[in-house]
């Protein structure tokens, strides 16, 4: 299986996805609704991939403006396929880091753009108070349409939330105070 990139300077070109159980990659239609939503914030800011499977979110942040993408991944079996399709777009080392680990217990300095997209089996919950502290600006969080996420957290406020089949984006912001 592949994945077309839907936009930016990389538009149109296809990355692989892992053959791995459980990688559940973002539709297209999805992909594109999210960065519609964000292209006035995402200009040089920082992206943080959580539970990134094939590397599609940073790849099509990367391809829109993104300085720098940090994709995580706990699936080891996913890493060569991820470092393959950043080699396939050119992406240059500079621009990314790979990281394999749990997202639930990794310790970053705040990124501009969260992504966080967590197998739809588990409590999407416990990966929102996990991840909270590493938000700057904006969380996209892609979960289960049949879970429904607090309005808020102590740090975050959910501004928005769409439906898209199974799939359900929601969108956070650090409360302002």
């Amino acid at each position: 299986m592949s994945l077309r990139i839907s936009g930016g300077s990389l538009r149109g070109l296809k990355i692989s996805v892992p053959k791995v159980q459980k990688v559940r990659p973002t539709s297209e239609r999805v992909r594109e609704a999210i960065f519609s939503k964000i292209h006035k914030d995402i200009q040089g800011a920082t992206f943080l991939d959580i539970c990134s499977g094939s590397g599609i979110m940073s790849i099509e942040a990367i391809s829109r403006g993104v300085s720098f993408a940090s994709i995580v991944e706990k699936n080891r079996r996913c890493i060569p396929i991820i470092q393959e399709n950043l080699r396939k777009c050119k992406i240059c080392n500079s621009q990314y880091k790979i990281i394999a680990a749990d997202g639930k217990k990794i310790s970053f300095d705040k990124s501009d753009i969260v992504f966080l997209d967590p197998p739809y089996a588990q409590d999407p919950k416990v990966w929102l108070y996990s991840i909270e502290n590493l938000v700057k600006d904006i969380l996209i969080f892609e979960h289960s349409s049949k879970n429904e996420l607090p309005d808020n957290t102590e740090i975050l406020e959910k501004f928005d939330e769409r439906k898209y089949g199974d799939t359900k984006i929601s969108y956070f912001a650090p409360l302002s105070i």
